[in-house]
């Protein structure tokens, strides 16, 4: 829905996650480092969708890794 945002926590079917990958190793976000993506633009009609996010993870040597300011546009399908 546009104008609103999720949540990033734990991995699970109801959650959306922030998800770290560096060559074969991949972190994701959990309930104590989460994050937040915000949907700046929803055309169902052209199927495309905008937004920002941000988000923290412990990668796989144990180093807090802060993402921020991230951005995307996307087509998608119904």
């Amino acid at each position: 829905m546009e104008s609103q945002a999720y949540n990033l926590i734990e991995e699970n079917e109801a959650n959306a996650i922030g998800l770290f990958s560096f060559v074969t190793n991949q972190s994701t976000t959990s309930q104590y480092n989460t994050g937040e993506l915000y949907i700046t633009h929803l055309d169902m009609n052209n199927q495309v969708v905008s937004g920002t996010f941000w988000f923290d993870v412990i990668d796989h040597n144990g180093d807090l890794r802060e993402i921020r300011e991230g951005r995307f546009d996307m087509e998608f399908t119904q």
